[in-house]
């Protein structure tokens, strides 16, 4: 049930989501920053000095001393797998409420997050305020290492609790909350396929059924390459189990080619170059459906890993006060439209309804028991395990490149 003054906020937001649509973004740093929502106070009534700033009403009166004191500090620098333009609405509506924070963000693969930030720690020079992930290997690390900031978000209660990471029987607080999701998708050439296969079981009985058709007509991410790829096999096998292995097997028959990333998945199909892909990513897919009309796409109907765009501040922060606003902002109603305008899948439960692409959408198209949540697992960290398990995909993919160390690798600042 969403409160009464909530509602007020969610129908002001999507006004200003819409309304934001309806012409073209340009980055923060040289736009006139959009005007954050709120309702007018009637006159006569005292104000809070957080009212200026367009706040949620549940933020502490304490507040202000983080606005304030961001005002001192030398801008906001994002370390993260998210692609500039899918930035630009975020930053512009974020400088709405704090328009004198200079936002720069870095795009980067899902370990190089941590690898430059590491880099520039070692270097002694500036590096990260924010780290945004998928990473959920190197976020472990990136944990024991004890380098994530431990913040408690001013929006802490009113995001779902599988969206913040805890630790230990206790789940104690971590600092890593979800920026947005990303569902790992089936794709397909609607030209080139006739049965629009849902599942992984119905690309390995088509391949079964016509295995010269779609010989070197798979594609995935490789494994090997890309710390997202290996994260989403790890879980959906950890999930399907032996049945899982039996897929890949016969799908590896198939000799699938593997990319090393999923743009590169979603071009393959989407030229016609390949019939079918998997483990896609929605942000490569939905930014692409314009480009290739003969682009088709599923849910995995059966078990469908969601990967979290993981997010935190990082404990040598610059502009530790510019973080926090940005990361309540991030997770705030008016922050989670802006990344559905932006091409990122939100999950707030309060907006539900309003973006096109949101995971309770997900949940009632193949049921809440086949969402498969990436999470820190320690297991991943595992060596031996991670070996054993590189291992066995390999060999199901029939891969017989040399192998390539796997992506949790990262480096001990």
């Amino acid at each position: 049930m969403i409160r009464p003054y909530r509602a007020i906020f969610i129908l002001l937001s999507l006004a200003t989501w819409m309304l934001a649509a309806c012409g073209p973004v340009t980055m923060a740093q040289t736009a006139t920053p959009l005007p954050p929502t709120t309702a007018p106070k009637p006159a006569g009534v005292v104000t809070s000095p957080l009212d200026q700033y367009f706040v949620p009403p549940y933020y502490s009166a304490d507040y202000i001393t983080i606005i304030e004191e961001s005002k001192k500090e030398a801008g906001l620098v994002i370390y993260s797998v998210v692609p500039q333009k899918n930035w630009e609405p975020i930053i512009r509506a974020f400088n709405g409420h704090y328009p004198w924070v200079i936002v720069t963000t870095f795009e980067l693969d899902s370990s190089g997050v941590f690898n430059h930030y590491y880099d520039a720690a070692n270097a002694g020079i500036r590096s990260a305020d924010i780290a945004i992930t998928s990473d959920q290997a190197g976020w472990q690390a990136f944990f024991d290492k004890g380098e994530i900031f431990n913040y408690r978000s001013q929006e802490d209660l009113f995001v779902p609790e599988w969206s913040k990471s805890t630790i230990g029987i206790s789940k104690a607080h971590t600092g890593l909350y979800t920026t947005s999701i990303d569902p790992m998708l089936i794709i397909y050439n609607q030209q080139m396929v006739t049965d629009s296969p849902s599942t992984l079981s119905a690309i390995a009985t088509m391949s079964a059924a016509d295995p010269a058709r779609y010989r070197e007509q798979v594609t995935t991410v490789d494994a090997d390459l890309d710390a997202a790829g290996y994260a989403t096999n790890w879980f959906w096998i950890n999930r399907t189990g032996e049945a899982g292995w039996s897929d890949l097997n016969a799908i590896g028959s198939t000799k699938p080619i593997l990319e090393p990333s999923s743009e590169a998945i979603v071009d393959a199909v989407g030229s016609g170059n390949m019939k079918v892909g998997y483990f896609a990513s929605a942000l490569s897919v939905f930014q692409k459906l314009d480009d290739y009309p003969d682009l088709g796409w599923s849910y995995i109907t059966n078990g469908q890993p969601i990967l979290l765009n993981s997010i935190a501040i990082t404990r040598k922060a610059a502009s530790p006060n510019s973080a926090k606003l940005m990361l309540d902002f991030i997770l705030s109603q008016d922050g989670q439209l802006a990344i559905a305008k932006g091409g990122l899948t939100p999950y707030r439960n309060d907006i539900f309804g309003i973006p096109e692409h949101h995971i309770n959408t997900i949940a009632q198209t193949i049921g809440d028991e086949n969402l498969i949540l990436f999470a820190m697992d320690e297991r991943i960290m595992d060596m031996e395990k991670q070996k054993i398990f590189i291992e066995r995909w390999r060999t199901a993919m029939q891969k017989t490149s040399p192998p390539t160390p796997t992506p949790e690798a990262t480096p001990t600042p």
